[in-house]
Parts: structure tokens; sequence; C-alpha cells
């Protein structure tokens, strides 16, 4: 952590409100990429260990400065293991920054639980949510167990049919529901 935040100064970013957490290490990510011969395409994995991100809290957020920002994007939002596992507290945090207007903006990163949880009951609140194709059918396939959920993507499904357009992918009906469930904008990456 030290040596990251003597280059944020150095390159004139204030730290002053960069948390610190005592006893733990900083987290480790280490990329294994490569690239496929016969068809060009790279691919790539993450070895990572969170370090002492496995130990924020949603109370360790400076919650007043939040509140008076002017957007609020959650990065990684599966990394925060506390967090996602009780969304309770950050469903808080966002239900006052719409109530201020506040933009908020969020990338889920890979689950590696596997369990790809709570992302529906945040759609709601999310302005822009932004994933890869992969983490988008993860959180479909996850959210879709809710009966209610099923009678929205089925509604969404037969309007698709319905406007008999030929070369709607299987990705816009999922991005569908997530915007039918609240979300204001999606956006898709590689």
């Amino acid at each position: 952590a030290d040596i990251f935040t003597k280059k944020l100064v150095n390159i004139g970013v204030s730290v002053n409100d960069v948390l610190a957490m005592g006893g733990r290490h900083t987290g480790t990510c280490m990329v294994i990429s490569g690239k496929d011969k016969k068809t060009c395409f790279s691919d790539r994995c993450f070895l990572t260990d969170r370090g002492c991100i496995d130990d924020l809290c949603i109370e360790a957020f400076d919650r007043e400065r939040l509140l008076n920002c002017t957007h609020f994007h959650l990065a990684g939002y599966y990394n925060i293991t506390k967090v996602m596992k009780d969304p309770s507290g950050l469903i808080d945090l966002f239900t006052e920054m719409q109530e201020r207007g506040i933009p908020i903006s969020l990338n889920p990163q890979f689950d590696s639980s596997e369990c790809w949880d709570s992302m529906g009951v945040l759609a709601p609140y999310i302005d822009v949510f932004i994933a890869n194709e992969g983490e988008v059918e993860a959180i479909y396939n996850t959210i879709i167990r809710d009966p209610e959920v099923v009678k929205i993507d089925t509604l969404i499904h037969s309007k698709m049919i319905s406007k008999n357009e030929e070369d709607i992918l299987p990705i816009h009906r999922k991005t569908a529901l997530f915007l039918a469930l609240g979300m204001g904008n999606v956006v898709v990456t590689m």
C-alpha cells in the first residue's frame, strides 16, 4: 500500500481519504494470459489473494463523503465479500444516494464463489451496469430462479418475438431483463 500511495502522491492525487487497514497485507492479483494460435483470440485468468479487501465492510466507507460525491462507482462488487454477503448496508447507502440524485455505476467482477447472488436486489439502484458477457450470463442465470423474475423475462421474450426481430441475440434478452429490473443502462464488454 505504501508504494501505491507514494506513486499517487507523486502524480498529484490526494490520498487523504485512503483507508489503511492495519495488520493486513495488500491484495495481489496475477493475470495469466495467452493467445490461441488457431483463433488469434486472447484468453486470461486471474489468481487473486484479496488481502485486506476481505475485511472491508460497509461501515468502513466514509458515508458522509460518499453522500456528497457527484458520481459513485463500485468496482469489483463480488470481490468485496462482506458487502456482497449482506448487501443491506449498501442498499441503504444507494437509497440515500438516489434521493440526493447521485448516479451509481457498478461492475460486478467475477464471483469466485460462482453464486452470483444479490445483483437482482441491487438492480433498481444502478444507473450504469458494466459487465462482460460471461458475468451477464451468470447473473442472469441466478436472478432468473426467482418466479417473479421469470414472469418479467417471459414477457420481455414474447415482446421481442412479437416484433419479429430476427437479429436479436441472447445477450439482448438478458440485458433487457436487467433494464426491466430497474438498471438504468447496461454496458456489455468483451
